[in-house]
């Protein structure tokens, strides 16, 4: 029979850099960008949510009686 192999073995943890400003940038430089990424990713979500519901064929809906 094999031997069992550990799923681990050569497993490494690789560190993120921390968000924040970049080494010589202001904060209020950094927390400008931040706002109008924000801004920008936001009307992208609304623009692809828009595009989604037209996109849905036409359901007939139940009449009420």
């Amino acid at each position: 029979m094999a031997e069992a192999r550990d799923p681990f073995e050569g497993f490494r943890i690789t560190r993120l850099p921390r968000r924040g400003p970049k080494p010589g940038q202001s904060q209020e430089s950094f927390l400008r960008g931040k706002a109008m990424g924000d801004r920008r990713w936001e009307q992208q979500r609304e623009a692809n949510f828009k595009r989604l519901l037209n996109s849905r064929p036409n359901v007939r809906r139940k009449e009420e009686p």
